[in-house]
């Protein structure tokens, strides 16, 4: 399955060992574009290296071993990002459940895990959803728990994925520290589509608060989405707090231990809304520490697990 960013030439074409290059090259490709991948996976099946016309940036989508992978590399060869298509199986078991839930009319149409570029470890993951005449692409962290959706836009071209907030160039940076001074930095991606056209999407959190804020090449605001993770701004939905630990239910403690190893209760809630003066429970809200880490996790009214996202 070939990702998105293939819609554009291919600058490049290199097939076998021989390395021959196919052409024209408009511009040229740098030779340390070029080595950062045949340096670290000597024995491609294809290569295919785009040129991005924009911060001097290069994508490649290459195949080793039965193996599909993307990348993003600096001009001066430095492996930005890495990833490698796996079996939709291979979605771990939180993130299978997350996407059955969220997406029950849809199906998955690939899943690639994000490797750190200098060990090849996971460390996290992103997959498409195709339903109801609308495409989803989901970014996971390493426990399946979801970080960000968005809709596919028809313009897509290729996504550059960020995890470290130093990554982003500094004009972004300030400016969601302008915006949201208090939050804590999630992951990021630049994307550029069909027409060169970039856009900078970074998912931020505040509290309870999850931020989806989207700027443009100049590190202007525009776009700014709020979602709260506790679910308590719907209309007519109320809630009960759950106090302590022991009263999560005990299918939702099983489950957190089985998954969430190690887990520590911070808050839960049962949520519900007030039909003819009857109140009619919905689901379950827990929020947990997992180490440095929070997650709030979803359980439906009978303790079945839903789905989890970082916060």
């Amino acid at each position: 399955m070939k990702p998105l960013y293939l819609l554009f030439f291919a600058a490049i074409a290199w097939v076998g060992c021989d390395k021959s290059i196919e052409g024209p090259v408009t511009p040229a490709i740098p030779d340390a574009v070029v080595q950062a991948i045949s340096g670290k996976f000597p024995q491609l099946a294809e290569f295919a290296v785009t040129n991005l016309q924009t911060d001097g940036l290069y994508a490649a989508d290459f195949h080793e071993q039965n193996n599909h992978y993307k990348a993003i590399i600096s001009e001066n060869g430095t492996l930005l990002s890495l990833e490698k298509e796996l079996p939709q199986a291979a979605i771990p078991m939180n993130g299978q459940q997350y996407v059955t839930h969220q997406y029950p009319n849809s199906s998955m149409a690939y899943l690639f895990a994000q490797l750190d570029p200098s060990s090849n470890a996971v460390i996290g993951y992103f997959t498409k959803m195709i339903g109801s005449g609308k495409n989803y692409l989901i970014t996971l962290d390493t426990l399946g728990a979801r970080i960000s959706v968005e809709e596919e836009s028809d313009t897509v071209g290729w996504r550059y994925p960020v995890h470290r907030l130093e990554d982003i160039p500094q004009g972004i940076r300030t400016a969601i520290n302008a915006a949201q001074p208090l939050s804590q930095f999630l992951a990021a991606t630049q994307w550029i589509d069909v027409s060169q056209q970039v856009r900078w999407k970074v998912t931020v959190v505040h509290d309870s608060i999850l931020l989806h804020l989207e700027f443009d090449v100049t590190g202007m605001l525009v776009q700014n989405k709020l979602e709260d993770l506790l679910g308590l701004d719907v209309p007519g939905v109320n809630f009960n707090d759950l106090y302590v630990k022991d009263a999560v239910p005990e299918e939702c403690r099983n489950y957190l231990d089985a998954h969430f190893q190690g887990w520590e209760f911070q808050r839960g809630i049962l949520r519900y809304e007030t039909v003819n003066g009857n109140n009619l429970p919905i689901d379950f809200v827990i929020k947990i520490n997992l180490g440095p880490l929070v997650f709030y996790t979803h359980f439906d009214i009978n303790g079945n697990f839903t789905g989890a996202t970082r916060g």
